[in-house]
């Protein structure tokens, strides 16, 4: 699944993961994916959440006020760890759908950014305005970021 993905986008994911492992959570959702970016000190997303303002510190916050710790909601079991939340397959299908329209032939974390904001109801776009992100800026500011790689 993550053979087109950029080495930042498969940190990202990484990050993702330990992050759900850190919150004690059984699956891997939009907030997870978006706190794998933010946690990324490089790369596409990192600048365009930069420019809005969205630290790592506020946005776990805000994640942690969405799903407290350890609220295991329901997914399919799996032994190897975490897995991805419907919402988070959908985001993860949206952001190779994002690079194909870009005539990218790979997926970076900016990809992942833009899926995650077209998913649109995932925990991790609720936090993001509860920040008082404006979305539609934010996917503008990826897109900027994107055309100077």
């Amino acid at each position: 699944m993550f053979e087109r993905f950029s080495e930042l986008a498969i940190k990202a994911i990484m990050l993702a993961h330990e992050e759900a492992l850190r919150q004690q959570n059984n699956y891997i959702g939009t907030e997870q994916m978006l706190l794998g970016l933010r946690g990324l000190e490089v790369g596409v997303a990192s600048r365009a959440l930069d420019r809005v303002s969205v630290t790592l510190v506020a946005l776990r916050e805000e994640v942690s006020k969405c799903v407290p710790d350890g609220d295991d909601i329901a997914v399919d079991e799996n032994p190897e760890g975490p897995s991805f939340t419907p919402r988070a397959k959908r985001a993860l299908e949206l952001c190779w759908d994002e690079a194909r329209l870009l005539e990218h032939e790979y997926i970076g974390d900016g990809h992942i950014l833009l899926g995650i904001i077209r998913e649109g109801d995932g925990i991790g776009v609720k936090a993001l305005k509860k920040l008082g992100v404006d979305t539609s800026e934010l996917r503008g500011y990826v897109l900027e970021e994107l055309a100077r790689v």
